[in-house]
């Protein structure tokens, strides 16, 4: 919190993206003070509930910027969340590791939602066309006949309607929703460095807590990680 205030006090650089190579929209600062640099290596730390998505985005985050050119470790690698661990053990283990900067991908202002799904009435339409003879016309035809009938018999068509009405009843149900955001903290000096606050989109900001474990979800937090930090000096320019 006292990170947000000093934002807001002191005049920033402030960067604002519309989403890139399929990213989302973000928000990012670095903090006043802090010289852009290039981390030897980087430890990518998701803390979510969710274990599945924590280690989904860990990798693929890693993953993106280790083909960018950076160095980077999935938190799991070196800290598998087997126990609680207090910041003194993580700076050690980091240390030891030789991690020089510390990337948490982390949930604020999560939410409880409630969707409803209203009741509807479905109806389903079949029509069936069947052909029959019609022997009775077909007898008195033949005795007006003063020739050999080579008439070989009436058809005639009958249409049938049969219309199946089903109700859905109506209901409600219950999501998760949450603001993601990337904080970039120097191990060395334990001071923070960057801050990223990425939206779903422009007029839902929020993420769905599910959809976290989608690749494509994930893939798209670390474009736009990578946008990011770009901007603000810790990545490489493009050549």
């Amino acid at each position: 919190m006292k990170y947000k205030i000093l934002l807001l006090l002191i005049p920033l650089a402030l960067i604002v993206s519309s989403c890139l190579r399929s990213g989302y929209n973000f928000v990012s600062y670095r903090e006043p003070g802090v010289s852009p640099k290039l981390y030897k290596k980087v430890c990518i730390f998701a803390d979510f509930d969710d274990p599945f998505a924590k280690r989904e985005t860990e990798l693929e985050v890693g993953k993106h910027l280790f083909e960018l050119g950076m160095n980077t470790v999935p938190a799991f690698h070196i800290m598998p969340p087997t126990r609680e661990r207090t910041n003194e053990e993580i700076h050690q283990i980091l240390v030891d590791n030789g991690v020089d900067a510390f990337i948490r991908i982390s949930i604020e202002n999560i939410q409880e939602n409630t969707a409803i799904v209203p009741a509807r009435t479905t109806s389903t339409t079949v029509v069936s066309e069947k052909v029959v003879k019609d022997d009775k016309n077909d007898k008195k035809r033949d005795s007006n006949s003063d020739k050999k009938s080579h008439y070989k018999g009436s058809r005639e068509k009958i249409t049938t309607e049969q219309t199946t009405v089903t109700n859905s009843p109506g209901y409600e149900y219950k999501y998760m929703t949450g603001d993601l955001k990337v904080s970039l903290i120097d191990v060395g000096t334990s001071q923070l460095a960057f801050v990223q606050n990425i939206h779903s989109g422009r007029y839902s900001p929020q993420f769905k807590l599910d959809y976290l474990r989608y690749g494509e979800v994930q893939e798209k937090i670390a474009l736009t990680i990578e946008a990011g930090l770009r901007n603000d000096g810790f990545l490489p320019p493009k050549r």
